[in-house]
């Protein structure tokens, strides 16, 4: 039983459940975030916010200059955001839920965390 090739950062769907190592997740986030088509895993996209994270606030503790570079990681984590939601059969308009106050986020969170649809979807 021969295992399916994986796909390139942000190209096609990762349509298996198994998690996405770490490393793998940071490199697909980084090397991905000029396209927003595509699926991202639920490993990817946590695995990335976490890596934003703890940079965004090592970089704050470090430097305020380092804070302010890490705001270019955000770049990146919108696009693995938006292939997030596509993986869940979402438009990257969902992301605007945001703009309302607890509900938005909460609905963003919940979406997140849902696993990705199995097969092909309208997104990939």
């Amino acid at each position: 039983m021969s295992r399916p090739a994986p796909a390139a950062p942000g190209q096609g769907a990762e349509t298996d459940s198994r998690p996405r190592p770490f490393r793998r997740a940071i490199s697909g986030g980084l090397t991905g975030w000029r396209t927003l088509q595509g699926r991202a895993s639920r490993s990817e996209f946590w695995y990335f916010l976490l890596f934003v994270q703890v940079i965004s606030l090592l970089g704050a503790a470090l430097h305020e200059g380092l804070a302010v570079m890490t705001l270019a990681l955000y770049v990146p984590l919108f696009s693995v955001a938006v292939r997030r939601l596509h993986d869940v059969g979402r438009s990257a308009w969902s992301l605007l839920w945001v703009i309302l106050p607890w509900v938005g986020a909460i609905l963003l969170v919940v979406w997140f965390a849902q696993p990705g649809s199995s097969g092909e979807n309208s997104y990939g």
